[in-house]
């Protein structure tokens, strides 16, 4: 088909498409809450936001910035630092429980993309950046992908680009500065000279300046790299070695740049995000920069050049009062003036008068077929193409209704040409990365192997293959063993719990407590709310609650479910009826403002005692069904509890995990119903704690979903080790057990879900004798200090091979005190301070490690002359 017959065909349909549009109510169902006004503080200083954007990001932005009002700018670097110097010992051998993780998937769904860059010669060869998943690159069109480089520094990689002389340097820009809520902080600019294999961090780039990067280009007639940051537009000439600012009289939030080839090249600039916004202008290849145009009352600016015409551009205005885009502007003299061009007509699939909906500032890309001047693409909910310059625009693609346009997931952020065919255009979206190889009559998802997703929770059947779990704005996802998973429900999924007596039966929830049940494994759906409070329209709860609303499962009887509003609910019939189980939790009553219930756990072996907690650091304790609420909050943190753990065997035991970044106040343990709490953070990182699993098999064994992966304790809390292996630096946003194969599953926010065997670590440790240790377990020497000799003591909760060996502070051997087969019990060592070779070792700090199964040990001591 030519593009003249497929225009006039895209005219029709543009014509059509007003008797298939969704209704404002209708599309509500679809995509719960994504587009409310927004209106953010833009201080660089504590980058807090105010206002409501999209209420998946503001969920999770709040739980972190709970109670500083703040999520602090440095906190990656100082956790990176902390792991490095605490929870990664480099020299003992093991440490820690040795944790190994598997991807499970989904590689067919994708998440969030804002770069996309192409090789110039090679239509096939594709570098992504992920908002929240790193880089991923394919050498096939998108059949298959792999990632990159999953422990950089940064994996909030959100602008690429290719040094045009030389395509095995790559420059990829850190921290999404569109500020959404869910934004993730950068970490300046890292440059690949081999393709992609490795990536260094430009030291140049290692302060505020370049902590959101939106936008890199290189001008090819000089090598220079431009880089359009939160705080400015900066250049560099010596490949990223140093930059300087190329525009400080234009100020800060510089959201686009790009390169027009004319002689001296011309470059536009836009600045102004949720403030009045300029296009700022260079003639003389970016060594000086003027205001060129503004339109009074806009934010956000999108600016797109032409390649085949350099005095050709196209500009896309966020209005500052609706947040869609109000204005189209268009030059045909390299910018020496502008006009106004047709705005796309709109409405969008949700009702709003904008292409964007009301989130101009957020999906919003532009781009001008490297062939045509006069062919212009706008990305926002949907896409659109205009043949004439802007004077009218028709729609491509559809992300929701019924019309006959090709489907692309919701939410443009990039659409980009491939340099050597310019049919090949890739669109990055809020559903990963789609392409089309015919100039845009059809498209194809290429989410292949690509593990991105941004889970929130996620859930196992008892036995089997069959995975589970809510994700941001890509549904509610099942998988039956393969990495490619399918959807299930519709919409932002939320928490997710299957029957363990019955796995055919699934509960699931879309936002705002939207509760569903499933008979038969997830094939369909129905609302299960008889007795909620909900909006006959929307289903949504009209209670005040979270945008993922926590539930649970009774570890003891399946058909009891309690979730949590700012009250808590009950159902003792699978959901068939519900009823309250307390009043108002959180001490802010019922209006609609106000804290929330943010987590809720039943108790094995007596459903009876439930504990339950608030976004405000509230938290509550019943031991007789709801009947009477106890507050038990006292000791514990004013932060956001995220989840709480009961001991399988000790109702009275319980653990509780905190979001935000109050340092050292991450986990707290009881073994009083709450009476007390005792600080078990031990040496974690400053980090947001996401999820706790207890080891059902050995006391003091914990396991923690941070923002940085996972990390397990030995010895209940006084020490933590990150268990990353096979799992990228990314944020565990929830952790589930499964007893029939002692397999625990982690489901990320950003690169899919994980599964990892605890077996080895739990057969090494039981036996039914009540004289037998039930843990591992060392104890600090006595005396230390010593001279010239000391006890070592520790416990064996089994017969096995022992290793006890001294190290010196730097971790050299300096001899080995015990290597065979010793019985379960207590055991004590004497070291008489000497060496393997018979000498007496000088005064200093030495560590003494007992290696037992796949379990080490260790502790300090002080030798003293």
């Amino acid at each position: 088909m030519n593009k003249k017959l497929f225009f006039i065909i895209a005219v029709i349909a543009s014509f059509l498409t007003s008797y298939f549009l969704f209704t404002r109510e209708s599309y509500r169902n679809e995509i719960r809450n994504e587009n409310n006004n927004s209106i953010f503080n833009e201080s660089d200083e504590d980058e807090s936001v105010t206002g409501f954007p999209m209420e998946a990001a503001k969920w999770y932005y709040e739980q972190r910035a709970f109670p500083l009002g703040y999520i602090p700018s440095n906190w990656r670097e100082q956790a990176l630092n902390h792991i490095e110097a605490y929870n990664k010992p480099k020299y003992l051998r093991k440490v820690s429980l040795a944790l190994t993780w598997n991807e499970l998937g989904p590689g067919n769904i994708g998440g969030r993309i804002r770069a996309i860059v192409v090789n110039p010669t090679d239509a096939n060869t594709v570098y992504i950046g992920s908002v929240s998943g790193g880089i991923w690159k394919t050498t096939n069109g998108g059949s298959s992908w792999f990632p990159l480089d999953d422990h950089m520094a940064n994996l909030a990689v959100c602008s690429m680009v290719i040094d045009p002389h030389n395509s095995n340097i790559i420059y990829a820009g850190t921290g999404e500065g569109f500020n959404n809520y869910d934004y993730i902080r950068g970490a300046g600019i890292f440059k690949s000279t081999d393709a992609g294999v490795t990536w260094n961090q430009l030291s140049s780039t290692n302060n505020s300046s370049f902590y959101f990067v939106n936008r890199l280009v290189i001008d090819s007639t000089t090598n220079s790299l431009y880089a359009a940051t939160r705080s400015g537009l900066y250049k560099s000439t010596d490949g990223g070695n140093s930059f300087s600012n190329a525009a400080s009289s234009a100020g800060s939030n510089c959201m686009d740049v790009i390169v027009n080839y004319t002689s001296p090249t011309t470059l536009f600039a836009t600045f102004g995000l949720f403030s009045q916004s300029y296009i700022w202008r260079s003639t003389d290849g970016g060594n000086t920069f003027d205001n060129n145009y503004n339109k009074s009352g806009t934010g956000r600016i999108e600016i797109a050049g032409s390649s085949s015409n350099p005095l050709v551009a196209y500009a896309s205005f966020m209005d500052l009062n609706s947040y869609q885009v109000s204005y189209m502007a268009y030059t045909n003299n390299g910018g020496n003036s502008w006009s106004s061009i047709t705005k796309i007509p709109g409405p969008a699939t949700d009702g709003s008068a904008s292409y964007t909906g009301k989130q101009g500032w957020y999906n919003n890309t532009l781009a001008v077929d490297p062939s045509n001047a006069s062919t212009v693409w706008a990305g926002g909910i949907d896409m659109w193409q205009s043949l004439n310059s802007g004077s009218s625009w028709t729609p491509i693609t559809r992300a929701y209704g019924t019309d006959f346009h090709p489907y692309v997931h919701a939410d443009m952020h990039a659409i980009v040409f491939a340099p050597s065919n310019h049919d090949v255009i890739y669109n990055g979206n809020d559903g990963g990365i789609y392409v089309t190889k015919d100039g845009g009559i059809t498209w194809n998802s290429i989410n292949n192997n690509l593990f991105i997703t941004q889970f929130y929770y996620g859930a196992v059947s008892p036995t089997g293959t069959n995975y589970y779990g809510g994700t941001q704005d890509n549904y509610t996802l099942k998988s039956t063993g393969s990495q490619n998973w399918n959807m299930i429900l519709g919409g932002d999924g939320g928490v997710v719990e299957i029957d363990y007596t019955n796995p055919n039966i699934i509960y699931a929830e879309q936002p705002n407590f939207t509760f569903f049940k499933s008979s038969n494994g997830g094939t369909k759906f129905n609302y299960a709310q008889s007795g909620l409070p909900v909006n006959s329209s929307t289903h949504e709860t009209t209670d005040r609650t979270l945008f993922i609303t926590p539930f649970t499962m009774d570890p003891n009887n399946p058909s009891i479910l309690i979730a949590g509003t700012y009250r808590l609910w009950k159902t003792s019939n699978g959901a068939s009826t519900w009823d309250t189980l307390s009043g108002d939790l959180t001490g802010d009553g019922s209006g609609s403002s106000g804290s929330y219930i943010s987590a809720v756990t039943i108790a094995k072996g007596n459903s009876s005692v439930i504990y339950a907690s608030c976004t405000n650091g509230k938290f509550w304790v019943t031991t007789d069904d709801g009947s009477t609420w106890n507050e038990r909050d006292n000791l514990l943190p004013p932060a956001w509890c995220t989840r709480i753990a009961i001991s399988n065997n000790n109702s009275t035991i319980a653990y509780a995990t905190f979001s935000g970044f109050l340092a050292n106040k991450k986990v707290y343990k009881t073994t009083d119903y709450g009476n007390t709490w005792t600080n078990v953070s031990g040496d974690l990182p400053n980090i947001p704690v996401n999820c706790i699993i207890l080891n059902p098999y050995v006391n003091g064994y914990l396991y923690v979903g941070t923002d940085l992966g996972v990390f397990s304790s030995t010895n209940n809390g006084t020490n933590w080790i990150q268990e990353n292996s096979g799992l990228p630096n990314v944020s565990v946003a929830d952790l589930d057990f499964r007893s029939s194969d002692t397999t625990m599953y982690a489901a990320t926010h950003g690169r899919g879900m994980f599964s990892t065997s605890l077996g080895k670590s739990i057969t090494s440790t039981l036996e039914a004798n009540n004289q037998v240790p039930v843990n591992f377990k060392i104890y600090q020497n006595y005396p230390n200090p010593f001279n010239p000799s000391t006890l070592i003591e520790y416990e064996l909760p089994s017969g096995g091979n022992v290793k006890l060996i001294i190290y010196s502070i730097i971790g050299k051997e300096v001899t080995s005190l015990v290597d065979n087969y010793q019985s379960a019990g207590k055991h004590s060592i004497a070291w008489n301070g000497k060496n393997k070779l018979g000498q007496d070792v000088s005064s200093g700090i030495y560590l003494y490690s007992v290696e037992f199964g796949n379990v080490q040990l260790v502790k300090k001591m002080i030798k003293l002359k």
